[in-house]
């Protein structure tokens, strides 16, 4: 479409029910640019890392909600890339 572009940031609400058993799952990052590197927040627990797309294509991302029930609210947001020493 003209005049759209992608997001800067991208938000994903995750929940865990009081009887899950489950306190982890792992995201598998879709439509990123792989040369480009990511900046991926937990809002709610402050971590953050900074990751190429072939990293995530890697590893994954593991999300932790420890209480039940809880939630985690995740944010990928594309960052500039570190610049080389001249």
């Amino acid at each position: 479409m003209r005049g759209v572009s992608a997001p800067r940031a991208a938000p994903a609400s995750l929940l865990r029910r009081a009887g899950s058993h489950y306190e982890s799952v792992r995201l598998n990052l879709r439509g990123l640019d792989p040369e480009a590197r990511y900046a991926i927040a937990n809002l709610d627990t402050g971590a953050r890392v900074a990751v190429t797309r072939r990293e995530l294509a890697e590893k994954d991302v593991l999300v932790q909600i420890a209480v039940r029930p809880g939630t985690a609210l995740i944010v990928c947001e594309r960052v500039p890339a570190p610049e080389s020493p001249r």
